[in-house]
């Protein structure tokens, strides 16, 4: 069995037992009128599914940061190694020099706490409290909260989420953590053996992929629509889709041997809405 089997049987394992405490945990939101908003229920369903689905570290990661975005405005995932920070992933954000940048945690006294009470912390959005790196690149005007949301599994806090905006849902936020900390397997080696320029590299490939879908369906809104009514979103876009799937095998796909087609995720997630049979039988399909 290869290592892409071996994940997914993990992965398939351990959403089996997760998925009554997500249920719970729903109800227990609902019940309590702590759910924000309705539509929050099928974002976490949404969220659910792309943690379970994916296949590696890296796509777990995007997976989570995704979902992320979808209840607050700006949001970072950062992994807690050897006493320091590392940036694995943004969203709402751009930054040439965090991601891979080893923050010390003892720079980002709010980080510590969260990660040594293992319970969220609200934390003012100042270089003294989550560090000059991280309130360098997280620095909107009107913005002054920052929350961090950690990861908790097998007692230990392999994982901080930062999230912020003008409309923050906290309760969900804890409840993406709790379901990411059941649904992840034990952190592999893989982000933390990266060069530091190899982590770049994995995050420009998914700004790219990101900015460009965002823009398809921003230029062509009715294209979108009517493509996935058909079940045929390729043939709608299928020039404008060969044409991004060669410029991202050339800048990154072919340049790494550890890349993920992230621009297929982006297409699957925004495009498809998690729908495979909508991007149509004659589309080539996930890069290997």
């Amino acid at each position: 069995m290869d290592q892409a089997a071996l994940i997914r049987a993990s992965l398939n394992k351990t959403w089996e037992e997760v998925r009554p405490q997500m249920e719970l945990a729903l109800l227990e939101q609902l019940s309590t009128g702590k759910a924000a908003r309705q539509t929050d229920i099928s974002d976490m369903s949404q969220a659910a599914r792309w943690l379970d689905q994916a296949e590696n570290d890296q796509q777990w990661r995007m997976a989570l940061i995704e979902a992320a975005g979808k209840f607050s405005e700006r949001a970072a995932l950062f992994m807690i190694e050897n006493g320091r920070l590392l940036c694995a992933a943004l969203h709402g954000a751009t930054s040439d020099t965090l991601p891979g940048l080893p923050i010390p945690i003892e720079e980002a006294p709010a980080f510590r706490t969260a990660i040594e009470t293992g319970e969220p912390v609200v934390a003012l959005r100042r270089a003294a409290e989550i560090s000059e790196p991280i309130a360098l690149v997280f620095n909107a005007s009107g913005i002054n909260k920052a929350f961090l949301i950690p990861m908790r599994t097998g007692g230990k806090t392999p994982a901080v989420l930062y999230a912020e905006g003008v409309d923050v849902r906290l309760p969900a936020l804890e409840l993406l953590m709790r379901i990411a900390s059941g649904s992840v397997r034990p952190i592999s080696d893989f982000w933390r053996n990266l060069s530091t320029a190899e982590k770049q590299m994995h995050l420009k490939a998914q700004r790219f992929a990101r900015v460009s879908v965002a823009g398809m369906i921003l230029s062509r809104p009715l294209d979108v629509r009517a493509g996935r009514k058909r079940r045929a979103i390729y043939s709608a876009f299928h020039g404008e889709i060969d044409r991004l799937r060669n410029q991202f095998a050339d800048e990154f796909f072919l340049k790494s041997r550890n890349m993920v087609d992230y621009l297929h995720v982006e297409l699957l997630s925004k495009l498809a809405n998690d729908d495979a049979t909508l991007l149509g039988a004659e589309y080539p399909g996930q890069m290997h």
